[in-house]
């Protein structure tokens, strides 16, 4: 199927919006990470500085993630 095809046929796909799926789909899939992660980090290091640097890094890599896209 054409990429125009599906432009033609759902206009929102034009003006680049997601559909409620769609966001809570990449909710979950940053959510889980940053969460789950922090605690894991937590556990090993005990600081909340180790955690910012978690999360920053995580931060890059997802929207390194979604800008390849």
């Amino acid at each position: 199927m054409d990429d125009i095809d599906l432009i033609e046929r759902n206009p929102a796909a034009k003006r680049g919006a997601m559909d409620i799926a769609r966001k809570l789909g990449m909710l979950v899939f940053c959510g889980v990470p940053a969460i789950i992660g922090g605690g894991i980090v937590y556990h090993f290091f005990g600081t909340m500085a180790s955690i910012f640097v978690y999360e920053a890094i995580l931060l890059v890599a997802i929207g390194a993630i979604l800008a390849a896209r």
